[in-house]
């Protein structure tokens, strides 16, 4: 995953068309409906770029969000905007298919990290560190909270 390269350059510009996409009102929705009850949860998101998704978790009531991003220009962007609002979001640098563990969440977001990986190694990776970093709820568990 060498996306540093590809997003540095362009962070400024991103988010003028990121954010106004027509499909990110859909893929906001989507995200959103399945991730279900956010509210005190802890969140992860993966390939951040410049926080749009951490922020929309933060706003729906999740307790904490970390992003993580390959790029330092996106981040940047995204730090920028934590500061302005002031929701207290934590970003790192890193290439998620060797980054360490930030502890166990709740809900994990990858919405546009998969879509990266330029080897099957890599795709393993990256499930791999999902899988490290995701509280894992026993079936028992989502019985007893649908009662």
């Amino acid at each position: 995953m060498n996306d540093k390269k590809l997003y540095d350059p362009i962070a400024d510009a991103y988010g003028l068309f990121s954010d106004t996409a027509p499909q990110i009102k859909v893929g906001i929705r989507t995200v959103f409906a399945l991730a279900g009850d956010i509210q005190g949860k802890s969140v992860l998101d993966l390939a951040c770029g410049q926080g749009l998704f951490s922020r929309l978790y933060k706003k729906h009531g999740a307790s904490k969000v970390i992003g993580v991003d390959i790029s330092v220009n996106m981040l940047e962007i995204a730090k920028s905007k934590s500061q302005q609002y002031g929701d207290d979001i934590e970003y790192h640098v890193r290439d998620v298919c060797k980054m360490e563990s930030f502890g166990k969440f709740d809900i994990i977001n990858a919405s546009w990290l998969f879509c990266h990986a330029v080897s099957l190694e890599e795709l393993e990776a990256m499930f791999r560190v999902i899988a490290d970093n995701l509280v894992v709820h026993s079936a028992f568990d989502n019985l007893i909270k649908r009662a």
